[in-house]
């Protein structure tokens, strides 16, 4: 894959890990995201001559990113682009809002770039098909504007002024990448911008997809953006609960995590380290999930356990006794028809061994 192209930026990179949709596998990837294109790959060993190897490729067109609702990891969130979506744990919280921040600064840079290109073509869109490249265009002199006339970034010491020679307007380096033939100068190919390009060769606009330029948010937002943090997980383990206790959750069937898990009135599944942690690990709204007994076609040899699950996600989880596998059951069959259970059911499962 040819990753050269006019206008292209590396925006951040590094080592993330990535949950297998299908078992819940940790992977760790390394990724790579640019300012129009987020680059998901493998490592690879010293010994190969490739450093890394492509797993998967996401536009930015279109990418989202929402926060993660993994029971059993903390720290995750999903991206969704166009061609798939996934699921990315980072080892803590900071470096998780770093990466969110990242994304959400890349997705609303490139829709501004794409609004701002399309505000500029539909203005100038009837003048140019009638006279573009076949008259020669009015000048506009290079103190007449202190910015791109097409992105709008701000011209400096390093990011000079070009004309195009098709309509005369002064631009930045990134959108006046091409050449074109024009008719009035003897079709001498000449400099032209990214917008008299599509009306000149409209055969090749299909190109002018990766050929984004620098946007205004950069050049006026110089600051990181403001760091987000998660409230839901600013709770207590010892806070009133539904239901409170202590089982052992896995997703992969291979490794069984011991965690503190309380049910609060709010319909939420919380995850804690121990009983006494003030801050959550994880949190998962739990209407739309369905509660059940494992059976012989889940593959689990342990005692005592059950299962939450929807179509996306299966997380099993292992009581401590009978007594409490019910209670658990009872309690969660109720929540996730958004239904709290009678007070006399809160007081008697409001317990777990310490």
């Amino acid at each position: 894959m040819d990753l050269i192209s006019p206008g292209r930026e590396l925006i951040k990179e590094g080592k993330i890990i990535r949950i297998s949709a299908k078992d819940g596998d940790h992977i760790e990837r390394y990724l790579f995201l640019f300012n129009d294109l987020l680059l998901v790959c493998q490592s690879l060993p010293l010994i190969s001559k490739q450093q890394f190897k492509i797993k998967s490729k996401i536009d930015v067109q279109g990418l989202q990113v929402f926060e993660g609702h993994n029971l059993e990891t903390p720290n995750t969130f999903y991206v969704q682009g166009q061609q798939k979506s996934i699921e990315l744990h980072t080892s803590t919280v900071e470096e998780k809002l770093e990466w969110q921040n990242a994304f959400e600064s890349v997705i609303a840079e490139y829709n501004l770039k794409r609004s701002s290109k399309k505000a500029s073509l539909k203005l100038g869109s009837r003048l140019d098909k009638e006279i573009v490249g076949k008259v020669p265009p009015v000048w506009i002199k290079d103190q007449e504007t202190s910015m791109c006339m097409n992105c709008t970034t701000t011209f400096t010491t390093f990011r000079r002024r070009h004309h195009c020679r098709a309509c005369g307007h002064v631009i930045c380096g990134k959108c006046s990448s091409h050449k074109a033939p024009l008719l009035y100068d003897d079709n001498q190919v000449s400099r032209v911008c990214d917008r008299c390009f599509d009306i000149l060769c409209p055969s090749n606009s299909e190109r002018l997809k990766t050929l984004q330029t620098q946007a205004s948010v950069r050049s006026q937002q110089n600051q990181q953006p403001a760091k987000k943090t998660n409230l839901i997980l600013q709770v207590k383990a010892s806070d009133s609960a539904v239901i409170s206790g202590y089982l052992n959750i896995t997703c992969n069937k291979k490794t069984w995590l011991r965690r503190w898990f309380s049910v609060r009135d709010d319909y939420v599944l919380y995850s804690f380290k121990a009983h006494q942690d003030v801050v959550a690990l994880t949190a998962v709204p739990l209407p739309g999930y369905q509660v059940l007994f494992v059976d012989s076609d889940d593959g689990i040899d342990r005692e005592h356990t059950f299962k939450i699950f929807h179509k996306l996600k299966v997380y099993y989880l292992q009581a401590e006794d009978e007594s409490s596998l019910k209670r658990w059951i009872d309690v969660l069959q109720l929540v996730v028809l958004l239904k709290l259970p009678p007070p006399e059911m809160q007081q008697e499962s409001h317990s777990g061994s310490h």
